[in-house]
């Protein structure tokens, strides 16, 4: 019997979620950990109540338009764009906002669930390693 050299989707999420958390944590930035840290904590209820639409565009209509990630909104709203781009579930090309609204509902719906997916993992890795001083 040989072991399987693939990763289960299970397992991409958590790696993925990890190198964004690191990615966030190597800035030595508390504010921004902070930031970053209640994003993730209150995103997933965000998804839930208003849809996955709603929720990225609350995160673009917060983010400083003259930094490329200077607050915890623009930083999870890239990690979300770069999680389903990587999983072919939008195209690179456009913003993902755009993506969701020329799509059908079930690749909306898919996209929703891969979030909440990923979410989950970030939310876990984000208690471990990120600086929560304000917690939300």
């Amino acid at each position: 019997m040989t072991a399987s050299k693939e990763r289960s989707l299970e397992q991409k999420e958590a790696l993925f979620a990890l190198q964004c958390v690191g990615r966030i944590r190597s800035k030595n930035n508390k504010e921004l950990e902070s930031n970053y840290f209640i994003q993730i904590k209150r995103f997933p209820a965000m998804v839930l109540t208003n849809g996955l639409g709603q929720s990225l565009a609350f995160l673009l209509a917060r983010t400083d338009k003259n930094s490329s990630e200077s607050s915890g909104h623009k930083a999870l709203y890239n990690d979300i764009a770069k999680w389903l781009v990587a999983n072919d579930i939008y195209p690179k090309e456009g913003t993902i906002i755009e993506q969701l609204m020329k799509n059908d509902m079930n690749k909306y719906m898919q996209a929703e669930q891969f979030t909440l997916r990923f979410l989950s993992w970030l939310v876990r890795f984000a208690k471990a390693y990120l600086s929560s001083d304000k917690e939300g």
